[in-house]
């Protein structure tokens, strides 16, 4: 398993319970946002490296984005993009996806989530 985390303390929780004796094979990448706009302005161009929630302004993912350009192409049976810049994630991780592997997009944001929890 191979993780690409932007959250430092989310990053730090995993690498805890890895720790712990976690039976997966774990490989864990941290790259959190970096200063400085994005490469277009159109957050729906794979080569936008953004997310357009407010703490990520002026921001940019870059590195989190490519860091799964170090493994072959269709090196992963299943891949999850859950996290952010979405459409930069997907343009660069379909290759690496192998032939009948499961590509899972979440499209929730945080916005709709807390609205979601609010009401239980």
């Amino acid at each position: 398993m191979v993780t690409v985390e932007h959250d430092t303390a989310w990053f730090a929780a995993l690498q805890q319970e890895m720790a712990r004796g976690a039976r997966a094979k774990w490989t864990g990448m941290h790259h959190p946002a970096e200063p400085g706009n994005s490469v277009t302005l159109d957050p729906a161009d794979p080569a936008h490296f953004a997310s357009t929630d407010e703490p990520s302004q002026g921001k940019h993912y870059r590195r989190y984005v490519e860091s799964i350009r170090a493994y072959p192409d269709e090196h992963f049976d299943i891949i999850l993009i859950d996290g952010r810049a979405r459409t930069s994630c997907l343009a660069v991780s379909t290759p690496k996806l192998k032939p009948g592997g499961l590509l899972i997009l979440t499209m929730l944001s945080a916005r709709i989530t807390r609205r979601a929890t609010d009401r239980r």
